[in-house]
């Protein structure tokens, strides 16, 4: 076990109620000024996946100034890289189901480290042992 799995594992007996892992769709709509994902979000502890950072910062055509606004909102947020069990798990997401390699990634990081996904899309409210919180978008 690294030193980065021994912290996030220690976390999750800690578990308050007041942590949330961030889907990319929702931050998404944080940046562009959604009050429900505002909401959402307001006083929690917000994990995103290593995956949620490459989407929002290598999407094509941000202006350096977005790019620092991205960074200067990510900042707040504890970023999860991959373990050896999330990969696992994402695996067996993928052999059992038709999803994305990001959704499945991002769904693992949740169910392996016990953190609730907050999230729009309505097809991964359907995946075993994942607690999804459904972001609606009005």
């Amino acid at each position: 076990m690294d030193a980065q799995t021994g912290w996030l594992i220690k976390r999750k007996r800690e578990m308050n109620g007041h942590r949330l892992l961030a889907d990319t769709n929702t931050l998404v709509y944080l940046d562009r000024g959604s009050k429900k994902a505002t909401a959402s979000l307001q006083g929690k502890e917000v994990f995103i996946s290593f995956i949620t950072e490459i989407e929002l910062l290598g999407f094509p055509g941000l202006t350096t100034e977005k790019l620092r606004e991205l960074e200067v909102m990510l900042a707040s947020m504890q970023v999860i890289d991959m373990s050896a069990r999330q990969k696992q798990i994402a695996i067996r997401l993928k052999q059992s189901r038709k999803i994305k390699t990001p959704d499945a990634i991002i769904a693992a990081a949740s169910i392996e480290y016990d953190i609730p996904l907050l999230t729009a899309d309505k097809s991964l409210t359907s995946i075993p042992g994942l607690t999804c919180i459904l972001f609606e978008v009005s």
